[in-house]
């Protein structure tokens, strides 16, 4: 079950799109959209962290991340949510010798654990 904490707030779900990513944009001040993007993508990335530390990475962490999203802001939350946490897992070392174990699901699951 997923928790309430990472659905988005009643007064942003009937946002668009192009209304989310013009306010993703926006660095003034009580950028209220904004600031709700930033409370889902500290969620999402929580969420899939915590899973992976107490499961592993797991089918639930995959069909979360990426499932249909409900509303546009989920999917803006979510796209933002997929990169963060694909430069955190995939970045490599540049001085790692093999890096094919870098594809491996184990390390991956283990690098996102300690982001």
């Amino acid at each position: 079950m997923i928790p309430d904490l990472l659905e988005p707030k009643l007064q942003f779900r009937g946002l668009t799109e192009t209304q989310i990513r013009a306010a993703r944009e926006d660095k003034s001040q009580g950028n209220l959209v904004a600031l709700e993007l930033g409370r889902l993508l500290f969620e999402y990335s929580k969420y899939v962290q915590d899973h992976i530390r107490q499961q592993g990475y797991t089918a639930e962490v995959s069909a979360f991340l990426y499932e249909p999203p409900r509303w546009p802001i989920e999917k803006v939350a979510k796209e933002m949510a997929q990169a963060l946490i694909s430069a955190k897992v995939l970045i490599k070392p540049n001085n790692r010798e093999d890096k094919q174990e870098d594809t491996d699901e184990s390390l991956c699951a283990d690098r996102l654990a300690k982001i």
